[in-house]
């Protein structure tokens, strides 16, 4: 008796081995390939913070003001000034008038030289008062004359 052999399952078969064979040649074409797995990136370390400044001590740092008052005959310009209580006040004093002047303030033992025109002198102090305090030339009858200012702490 003869055997019939169908042909489908033997065209199945061999398309069967023609994928198997393809999807082999492409998995070994790589084979020389080796693919490490990539470790995902980091981030760097953030740097410490840099430590907070110290915080008050309890006493405070006094502020630097710095004024230029120019005397004249019979005015001083400008003819006031503010500054707050602890401040470091520096006062040049310059003479642009045509006689001798200075600055005197009482109250705060501040007095500067007494110059000739064209000169300046310089005073430093502490506003260690609070209150409105005169400036004046304390030459002749100068402050009768108007020469007369004021400090305000």
């Amino acid at each position: 008796m003869k055997t019939k052999v169908s042909i489908v399952p033997i065209l199945a078969i061999i398309a069967a081995l023609l994928i198997a064979g393809c999807t082999y040649s492409q998995a070994s074409n790589g084979a020389g390939n080796t693919t490490t797995a990539t470790p995902p990136p980091t981030t760097p370390p953030t740097p410490p913070s840099p430590p907070a400044p110290p915080g008050p001590t309890g006493t405070i740092t006094a502020q630097i003001k710095e004024f230029t008052v120019e005397g004249s005959e019979f005015k001083f310009t400008p003819n006031s000034i503010s500054v707050s209580k602890g401040d470091k006040v520096s006062i040049t004093f310059k003479n642009t008038g045509k006689f001798p002047h200075n600055l005197i303030i009482d109250e705060l033992n501040v007095a500067t030289k007494t110059i000739s025109p064209g000169q300046t002198d310089t005073v430093e102090f502490t506003a260690s008062k609070s209150g409105t305090f005169a400036t004046y030339c304390s030459v002749g009858n100068h402050r009768a004359q108007g020469m007369e200012g004021w400090i305000e702490i």
